[in-house]
C-alpha cells in the first residue's frame, strides 16, 4: 500500500487523500456560502441542512471544514459536488428570472440591479462550466 502523499490507484482512479480533502473543503465552503446567502440564515443552521441533505453527520462536515480528516469517502465528495451543482443551477434560474423581471418592468439595461444580477449570473455559469473564480 503506497503513501497517501503519492496517491493510491484503485480501479484506474488515483486517490490523493490531501487533494480529496481540499476538494471536499472547497465544495463545502462554496455550498455553505451559496446556501447562507440564499436562505438568509446563520451558517450553523445551513450546515445542519446541508448535512441532512447529504445524509452525512454534521460533525463529519465540520471535520471537512477544519481539515481534520485523513481521508474523505468518495460518496461524500460526490454528494457535495452534486449539491453544489444543484445550488448553482438554482441560483442561475433565480438570477435569470430576476433579470427577466427587471427587463419586463422597463428597467434600463445598465440599472444597478440588472448589472448585479447579470454579474452574479455570469459568475455562477463560469463555476458550473468548471472555470475558476
Amino acid at each position: 500500500m503506497s503513501s497517501a502523499r503519492f496517491g493510491q490507484v484503485n480501479g484506474g482512479r488515483t486517490f490523493d487523500a490531501d487533494g480529496d480533502l481540499k476538494v471536499a473543503n472547497t465544495y463545502l465552503l462554496r455550498l455553505e456560502s451559496i446556501e447562507t446567502q440564499r436562505l438568509g440564515t446563520d451558517p450553523r443552521s445551513v450546515r445542519d441542512r446541508i448535512a441532512s441533505r447529504l445524509n452525512a453527520l454534521p460533525g463529519t462536515l465540520e471535520n471537512v471544514r477544519r481539515f481534520r480528516l485523513k481521508t474523505v469517502p468518495s460518496w461524500l465528495i460526490e454528494r457535495l459536488r452534486s449539491a453544489l451543482i444543484e445550488s448553482l443551477q438554482h441560483e442561475v434560474r433565480r438570477l435569470e428570472a430576476e433579470i427577466a423581471l427587471h427587463r419586463q418592468a422597463g428597467d434600463r439595461p445598465d440599472a444597478d440591479e440588472i448589472f448585479k444580477a447579470a454579474t452574479a449570473l455570469e459568475n455562477a455559469k463560469k463555476i458550473l462550466n468548471g472555470e475558476r473564480r
